[in-house]
């Protein structure tokens, strides 16, 4: 799946007619040597420089899965930067399931990689009222 989003990536530069190498300082068979970033659950907020990753295809997101199938289509201790907003409240909604996703989750990350995850209030309104929120996340 990384593949395939990199050459998405890779036709796009082409089309503009602009040196690939030149921009990213690398070209594609150098891949493994370069920072991966992933914004996970990333719904309508694509962040530029980073794999947005969703379950669904409706804004066409780099790679479509479900954060909830194993395993996650990433090498173990490949990825820099995680960004999960306003996900983890609507996934693992049975203790096995979140703990799988967090096991999947250390899977992928590597050494000193960072995590910023972003949740609700569990007693804010709009989390009592969101039917598609599985469970709270909060402080230990």
């Amino acid at each position: 799946e990384i593949e395939k989003a990199f050459n998405n990536l890779y036709k796009k530069v082409q089309e503009v007619k602009v040196d690939f190498n030149q921009i990213l300082g690398f070209n594609k068979n150098e891949i493994k040597d370069f920072l991966l970033n992933l914004n996970l659950g990333s719904g309508s907020k694509r962040i530029e420089g980073f794999v947005n990753l969703d379950k669904f295809d409706t804004f066409n997101p780099d790679i479509v899965h479900d954060l909830e199938i194993f395993p996650y289509p990433f090498k173990d201790s490949s990825v820099d930067k995680i960004i999960l907003s306003h996900v983890m409240e609507h996934i693992g909604q049975t203790p096995d399931m979140f703990n799988s996703i967090i096991r999947e989750l250390y899977r992928i990350c590597k050494n000193q990689a960072i995590m910023d995850i972003t949740v609700p209030h569990p007693r804010h309104d709009d989390f009592l009222a969101d039917p598609t929120h599985v469970r709270p996340i909060t402080v230990l």
